[in-house]
């Protein structure tokens, strides 16, 4: 045991102190933080656009809302002295509304030396297109506001009676973060996993095993750089998670009013009616509702859980492996499922409750991932104990076949090994 303890030390302070994983740790909150930041700046100085509108039908005027995008400017001349006069005037563009007919609008187009941001284009479209609107409902004797009381404002709710009572099914907060969790779940089990066979390649081609392993047992040493790797990428999560809410709380502080404002500013120039703005305040609300507690128990056991699976596998493929070449197509198969996993997640979230997301979340080779996607839309504890219990059990058989694999392969140097030789390697009796 203290064998075993020695190397998860050696493993975990060699990884931790290195100035990569420092700098690693700091910097992806930061530029997760920066990233946002500099959209909110980019939101806030943006130049509007001045458009010269040419309207020959002449139903428009002063009938289109300027925004922080967009201001509309009503020029009477000709649209061809326009066309060359424009830019001597400052407009960006100009918007041409010729003659048409209300049944099938078609001929506006925006002429400019460059194009409209998305944004800007989206609002401007809308804006005809609600002008329009009005024109076609007074053209048929009917009342705007009148027509929009017909509208149906209802939605349905839907409530899981379980045993534990009745509660709401926030549908759209469950897909969100099953994804996140599952897409979490899915890259950091692909860097630590070759980060434990990058760091067994390279004290294989160091030679260092073979003094190791005169004074410690192959599984001894699986096992320690397992854990130890496992503990560098708690201690980095860990790391990642507590800088991300110092950020926060920091940023929401000092720009939490200006980013409502401007927030709020960005829906009413993307057209998004009050219904849809209702719509994303209960989605924001629906998220308290989200167990987060449960949710982070299970992501680091899932974590955890399925690092400890995949990551003895990695061992034992790199065990094998004589060059960088060798890593890379030995490491392939051990991949795949990882791969595949992340594709039933997919059809997890579209129907948590069917056969392939059950089978999915049972198979210690895919659980890791379709289980932490199936979570939010709620389990049965039945399935999630048994999930767990799959998973254990898989770590405990992988672990065996790998320490198989593990205990011939750190020392074999020089041959091409195939995955039909580590397969002989686990009935080795050496």
């Amino acid at each position: 045991m203290n064998k075993l303890l020695l190397i998860i030390q050696r493993e975990y302070v060699s990884r931790v102190t290195k100035k990569s994983f420092i700098l690693t740790t700091l910097l992806v909150p930061v530029g997760l933080a920066i990233l946002p930041a500099i959209i909110f700046f980019m939101a806030r100085s943006n130049n509007v656009d001045r458009v010269a509108v040419a309207d020959e039908t002449g139903l428009f005027a002063g009938k289109l809302n300027n925004s922080r995008l967009i201001a509309f400017e009503f020029e009477n001349q000709p649209m061809e002295s326009l066309k060359q006069n424009y830019k001597k005037k400052k407009y960006d563009g100009i918007l041409h509304i010729p003659k048409f007919d209300l049944e099938n609008p078609k001929g506006i187009r925006y002429y400019s030396s460059r194009s409209l941001g998305f944004n800007a284009s989206f609002y401007l479209q809308s804006e005809l297109a609600r002008e329009i609107e009005k024109l076609r409902l007074n053209k048929a004797g009917l009342d705007e506001k009148f027509i929009e009381n017909l509208k149906s404002k209802m939605s349905i709710e839907t409530i899981i009676l379980s045993e534990e009572g009745e509660k709401s099914d926030n549908k759209v907060v469950a897909l969100v973060t099953a994804f996140i969790m599952g897409i979490i779940i899915y890259i950091t089990l692909i860097i630590y996993g070759v980060m434990v066979m990058n760091g067994v390649v390279e004290e294989k081609a160091n030679r260092i095993m073979e003094v190791i392993v005169s004074s410690v047992q192959p599984f001894q040493m699986l096992m320690g750089k397992i854990l130890g790797i496992a503990a560098v990428g708690l201690t980095q999560l860990a790391g990642w998670t507590i800088i991300s809410v110092v950020l926060g709380q920091v940023a929401f502080a000092v720009f939490g009013g200006q980013l409502s404002n401007v927030q709020a500013d960005t829906l009413t120039q993307s057209g998004i009616n009050a219904r849809d703005a209702e719509a994303m305040a209960v989605f924001m609300k629906n998220i308290d509702s989200i167990n987060f507690t449960e949710l982070f128990v299970l992501f680091i056991f899932y974590f955890f859980g399925g690092y400890l699976f995949y990551a003895s596998l990695y061992a034992a493929a790199a065990s094998g492996a004589n060059d960088p070449g060798d890593v890379q197509s030995l490491s392939f198969p051990v991949t795949i499922p990882i791969i595949v996993a992340f594709f039933v997640l997919q059809i997890a979230v579209n129907d948590p409750n069917g056969a392939v997301a059950f089978w999915g979340s049972l198979i210690p080779f895919t659980s890791p991932i379709v289980m932490l996607g199936r979570i939010p839309f709620g389990v049965p504890i039945w399935q999630t104990l048994l999930s767990m219990a799959c998973l254990i059990s898989g770590f405990l058989f992988t672990t065996w076949i790998a320490a198989k694999i593990y205990r011939v392969g750190i020392l074999m140097y020089g041959k091409k090994v195939t995955l039909k030789e580590l397969g002989k390697w686990i009935f080795y009796k050496g």
